[in-house]
C-alpha cells in the first residue's frame, strides 16, 4: 500500500497552523516517543507519509480524522487517549 498524504500538502512552514494544530503535534510526538515508535516505523506500518507524520508532530499539517485513527493504531492507543492528551497540551 501506497503512503497516504493529505488531501492538501504539507506546508513547507514551521508555522503551525493554529494552537490547537500545535498541540495536537506535541500530543502525538510525546504518545510516539513514550512508546518508542520512530516517525518512519509509524508511517511505513500505516501507511502515512513520513513527512507528513513530521508535519503533524510540528502542527503545520491538519490530520483527517482517518489518518488520526491510523495514528491511534499505531500508537496501540485508543483514539480517546490521543484527544486526553491533545486536551491537556491545549488547555494546560
Amino acid at each position: 500500500m501506497a503512503p497516504q498524504s493529505s488531501p492538501e500538502t504539507v506546508r513547507a512552514s514551521t508555522v503551525p497552523r493554529s494552537p490547537a494544530h500545535r498541540a495536537f503535534g506535541q500530543a502525538v510526538r510525546e504518545l510516539r516517543r513514550r512508546r518508542g515508535v520512530s516517525q518512519e516505523r509509524l508511517a511505513l506500518d500505516h501507511g502515512i507519509d513520513r513527512k507528513y507524520v513530521s508535519g503533524i508532530e510540528r502542527g503545520v499539517a491538519n490530520p483527517t480524522l482517518a489518518i488520526i485513527l491510523q495514528i491511534a493504531e499505531g500508537l496501540d492507543l485508543p483514539p480517546s487517549a490521543l484527544f486526553e492528551r491533545f486536551e491537556r497540551k491545549l488547555h494546560g
